[in-house]
């Protein structure tokens, strides 16, 4: 307990920035003051009348984590998070691995098995059947990355001795973080993942759900050493739609730090003392200008001010 965690960025809302140069831009940025990793999401369709509520525009983001990863050099390329029984599990592994060597072995994967039924609906994915769909795709994609020919036994795919080449450049594969908003998903980031992003909620829930999750550990033979525990640092108050978003996919509200660079410094003293290891700081949504100025001195007053 106690590391000093890695500071990272999220890309939601896209509504913040005013073009995808401005997004590149951006995350140059933040990589030349010393942020560790970016987190990139995942959604493809949605019944517009959630526009409003989620964003317009949501990019690819396997695409968009390649044109990051061009551009940057030493910054963490995160996905947060992928709705994994939406994807092709093959495809998936394809993509990951491609990008585990495009871009240097900085891919990390974060999924979850989604919560929206509407989109599971227009993709023709069934949503009731979805974390079981989740666990089996997560057990398929280690068997294709695992070395030489792969084999693997599932209830909806079935193969053996097949060829996939090229391997993740991370080995055995890129960091696979859980992330979910029930007490399911705390002992599946247990079981299966190297790591546990939780969704927003309050300190004292926080606190109740990591306690879990050290039990949910111990019973799989495991800790948190090694392990990524992720928590956002709330400067800044989330826009009326972003809160609409979290409480429909089961957030519950952080609270704002007010932008208070004073309180984020204790914030994040009290998250390294009870072993989170990743945060990403919650900037000013909306204002592309704003949120490149707060980028800076959260970097001056909080990354670098506790060096």
């Amino acid at each position: 307990m106690g590391t000093e965690p890695g500071f990272g960025i999220h890309l939601y809302p896209y509504s913040t920035f005013p073009s995808l140069k401005a997004i590149i831009q951006f995350v140059k940025q933040a990589e030349e003051l010393g942020y560790a990793f970016v987190n990139i999401p995942q959604h493809t369709v949605f019944p517009v009348d959630l526009e409003a509520s989620m964003g317009q525009v949501w990019w690819d983001p396997f695409i968009l984590a390649n044109e990051l990863g061009h551009a940057t050099e030493t910054i963490r390329l995160h996905f947060d998070i992928v709705i994994l029984p939406q994807n092709n599990p093959f495809t998936l592994a394809k993509q990951i691995a491609t990008l585990d060597h495009t871009c240097d072995g900085r891919v990390r994967l974060g999924v979850a098995p989604g919560w929206l039924e509407s989109q599971f609906d227009i993709l023709h994915v069934d949503f009731h059947n979805r974390v079981a769909l989740m666990e089996e795709y997560l057990g398929l994609m280690n068997a294709l990355w695992a070395d030489g020919p792969s084999t693997f036994e599932g209830d909806t795919f079935r193969f053996k001795d097949v060829s996939f080449y090229p391997k993740p450049l991370q080995r055995p594969r890129p960091p696979i973080y859980i992330g979910g908003g029930v007490r399911a998903s705390i002992r599946r980031a247990a079981r299966l993942g190297d790591g546990w992003i939780p969704m927003p909620s309050s300190w004292s829930q926080f606190l109740s759900d990591l306690e879990l999750l050290k039990s949910d550990l111990a019973s799989a033979g495991r800790s948190l050493d090694g392990f990524a525990v992720f928590r956002t640092i709330p400067l800044f108050s989330l826009n009326d739609e972003v809160e609409e978003h979290h409480s429909m996919a089961g957030g519950l509200s952080m609270g704002t730090l007010r932008g208070d660079y004073g309180e984020a410094r204790e914030y994040v003293g009290r998250c390294t003392e009870i072993g989170v290891t990743d945060m990403w700081v919650q900037l000013p949504q909306g204002e592309f200008e704003r949120a490149r100025q707060e980028l800076g001195v959260f970097s001056r007053l909080v990354i670098n001010g506790r060096n």
